[in-house]
């Protein structure tokens, strides 16, 4: 799936406009537009399936996912892999005539891309009047959203000094003149700042953490290197000796005995050397890998993490194809039968590591969420999981937010996207 921007035209003011993707309903993407143009009312375009029958199946406009108030329908493209959205044959009203005014147009959304690139810099003041200033920095979308408007002049709309943005379903009004915003609904009004770019305490703590394996690795290095050469020495060697025995054996040809003992002694020789053959050959194999995981780090440490792919084959010679076959055995109960009895013979014929940054920062974001929520709660209840967590020894779980490590199951045709835009719990189904 590529996600594309949507171009509506149609007579009706409310629902022309740009759209964009938002998340996901049925198995299928949300639109959201983009530009309210003034107005409070949320417009989305989503799909609904058959599950209420087919006079409600297909495409909806609706103020959101479910709505009694809709205000167009098409029941065209409903096959479960088509998530493309019909571009005419819209019924306005939604149980009216086809509105030939409407139609909808596609463009590749890589603008909207570029939206997650920019810093956080945006705060809003937490702390009521009287208390000491508590500046905490806006949520991701907010600051998006504050920078976009910022680079552009940062002024309000239609001539005055307040616009409007959207966040997790809120609308706040932002007032550029005070520096302040306000939740549209309830009223609430605080100051806000822009300030200088600020680095994120955990990507800070990665880099240390992979400066801290960089040099690792650069030691396992120079450790393969001198077990490489040795090695090559030994390997001349054992050539040298064969080369001696053979001398040796042509020296004594009347000797039976002899003969035999040097030929039996070539051949074990042989043996070595090609053992020794195969084991230069994984050190070197290891090696590279290690210089790969190097170039990998070397990315985090430099900041250039969003230039690194967002996934990268693992050797089959890697250790950790090991100790994840044998977690995945150890994590299907003994008293487990039946289909369960499969796991114990699994095979992994590949793995791949996801290093998606974007994902990571709404990981991390979201975790401390969590911990500023758990904040003087007791008894909170702890969450267990079969996995033991010395498969991923270099991830180090916050246990006072119960995070640990699962395992989740999907198709083929997933594996890009989740690598790209992560997991929804929503789609999650026991059918994979």
């Amino acid at each position: 799936f590529i996600p594309r921007t949507l171009y509506v035209s149609c007579s009706r003011s409310l629902i022309a406009g740009k759209y964009t993707v938002k998340s996901w309903h049925h198995g299928k993407p949300v639109y959201q537009k983009a530009d309210q143009d003034g107005s409070d009312i949320n417009v989305l375009i989503y799909y609904w399936d058959n599950r209420d029958g087919e006079r409600f199946h297909g495409w909806w406009f609706s103020p959101r996912e479910g709505s009694r108030e809709a205000w167009a329908h098409n029941s065209s493209n409903l096959g479960r892999e088509d998530l493309t959205v019909p571009t005419s044959g819209w019924k306005v009203p939604w149980d009216g005539e086809v509105d030939p005014t409407l139609e909808i147009t596609t463009h590749d959304d890589t603008d909207g891309q570029k939206d997650t690139d920019f810093e956080l810099r945006w705060e809003f003041l937490a702390s009521a009047d009287g208390e000491k200033d508590d500046w905490q920095p806006a949520s991701k979308n907010i600051n998006d959203a504050l920078e976009r408007r910022w680079k552009q002049g940062w002024h309000g709309d239609n001539g005055t000094d307040i616009f409007q943005i959207q966040s997790n379903g809120y609308t706040y009004n932002i007032d550029c003149r005070c520096m302040a915003q306000w939740n549209v609904k309830t009223n609430r009004r605080r100051e806000i700042r822009r300030g200088e770019a600020k680095p994120d305490v955990m990507v800070l703590l990665k880099m240390a953490e992979k400066d801290a394996e960089v040099e690792r690795l650069r030691k396992k290095k120079n450790r393969i290197v001198r077990a490489k050469n040795d090695l090559m020495a030994k390997i001349a060697q054992l050539k040298q000796e064969n080369k001696t025995l053979q001398n040796s054996l042509a020296e004594r040809n009347g000797v039976v005995e002899e003969r035999d003992r040097i030929v039996k002694e070539k051949n074990k020789l042989i043996e070595n050397v090609v053992k020794l053959e195969k084991e230069k050959r994984i050190l070197e194999s290891s090696q590279a890998d290690h210089v790969a995981q190097m170039m990998l780090q070397e990315a985090w440490r430099t900041s250039r993490q969003l230039q690194t792919k967002i996934c990268t084959e693992l050797n089959h010679q890697d250790a950790i194809f090991l100790s994840i076959r044998q977690t995945l055995v150890e994590a299907c109960p003994k008293n487990h039968y039946g289909d369960c009895s499969r796991i114990r013979n699994v095979s992994i014929t590949g793995l791949q590591q996801i290093c998606n940054v974007r994902l990571w920062k709404d990981y991390e974001f979201r975790k401390e969420q969590v911990r500023k929520e758990l904040e003087g709660h007791e008894a909170v209840p702890i969450v267990a999981s079969n996995l033991s967590p010395g498969v991923c020894k270099w991830a180090h779980l916050d246990k006072d937010i119960n995070e640990i490590l699962l395992i989740h199951g999907t198709t083929q045709d997933k594996i890009d996207q989740i690598a790209s835009f992560g997991f929804d719990e929503r789609l999650a189904r026991e059918s994979g």
